[in-house]
């Protein structure tokens, strides 16, 4: 299964697809595999929606050099994105237990907004967003009031937190 998923997000990254897996598991193994490869020429996007990513999505220090949209998934554990560099990310309506992304760098939008739910704090020490932080109509609840933690944050755009 693992190989056979990777192989379908390759495909629809290589050909502009968004891969819907319809609440299906996906390992978070796969996922980052096939963001840890250099993107095949002219490779818009990694669009995926609605994918059950299980495992702990470890991206630290990686550098994907096209747009990361993930919408609708859910996470069994934290997203490990510490000092990770993205073209764009957007975790629009995704559900997170949390997610550890201090030094993280965006050279786009990021986008944790139409549904996102974070059960636990969302780190954003340090980072770098060179476009937008969209924090609309997101859900935030940490443990002990720390939703979010984003000390030293650098936004380059503008902020939306409603």
């Amino acid at each position: 299964m693992l190989g056979d998923t990777a192989s379908a997000l390759a495909d629809a990254l290589a050909g502009g697809r968004e891969l819907d897996l319809a609440g299906a598991p996906l390992p978070a193994a796969a996922l980052a595999a096939v963001l840890a490869e250099p993107p095949p020429a002219g490779a818009p996007a990694l669009r995926l929606r609605r994918a059950d990513i299980t495992g702990v999505l470890r991206l630290t220090g990686a550098c994907m050099t096209v747009p990361v949209e993930l919408r609708g998934c859910s996470f069994a554990h934290v997203p490990d994105l510490r000092m990770a560099e993205f073209a764009g990310l957007a975790l629009t309506g995704c559900r997170v237990p949390g997610l550890r992304a201090g030094n993280l760098r965006v050279t786009a939008d990021l986008l944790l907004d139409d549904g996102f739910t974070a059960h636990g704090p969302v780190h954003l020490a340090d980072a770098q967003v060179d476009g937008s932080l969209r924090l609309s109509a997101g859900r935030l609840r940490g443990a002990g009031g720390r939703d979010l933690i984003a000390d030293r944050i650098e936004v380059g755009g503008s902020c939306y937190a409603r």
